[in-house]
């Protein structure tokens, strides 16, 4: 009984972290992506999520919104707010694994970090190709391998 309260206010502190990023990033950004764009991503994100045996294949579109979160990795913004960005992307349930979305504009990329070698690589070019500064780069670098080892691939190099 002790779990099960505990595994409920543990959800229910995620869903006030969500909602209270939701309302920060509303209210001091503009949104720049169309509904379109960001429903394509969503559906995108949960067929990911679902093939990666993280969300069950028995929900309606709606009802997956309420089960995972897309939030870029530095400034926090959840995705439709920034043109270019890279998110991370997880269901709210723990324990669960944390994934990468690349955004340029209207194109994106889903990355698994367990190809941390791939992953490493794409997230270089793709800093690269939208002129990020290199001290972000570094930054960022820096985040997708905190990531990678928060994920338990590799519990060799794990902080």
């Amino acid at each position: 009984m002790k779990n099960i309260k505990k595994k409920m206010m543990r959800n229910r502190g995620i869903f006030l972290l969500i909602g209270f990023l939701f309302v920060f990033s509303t209210f001091f950004g503009q949104k720049v992506d169309s509904e379109e764009l960001l429903e394509k991503i969503n559906k995108d994100v949960i067929k990911f999520l679902v093939k990666e045996n993280e969300l069950n294949e028995n929900f309606t579109y709606e009802e997956y919104l309420n089960q995972f979160y897309i939030i870029e990795m530095i400034e926090k913004k959840i995705v439709g707010y920034n043109k270019n960005g890279l998110y991370r992307f997880s269901v709210l349930n723990s324990p669960s694994y944390t994934y990468l979305l690349l955004k340029n504009d209207h194109n994106y990329k889903l990355l698994d970090l367990k190809n941390i070698d791939t992953v490493l690589l794409e997230v270089l070019k793709f800093l690269i190709e939208i002129d990020t500064p290199k001290d972000k780069i570094v930054q960022y670098i820096e985040k997708v391998i905190s990531e990678y080892k928060g994920n338990g691939y590799n519990d060799n190099i794990r902080m």
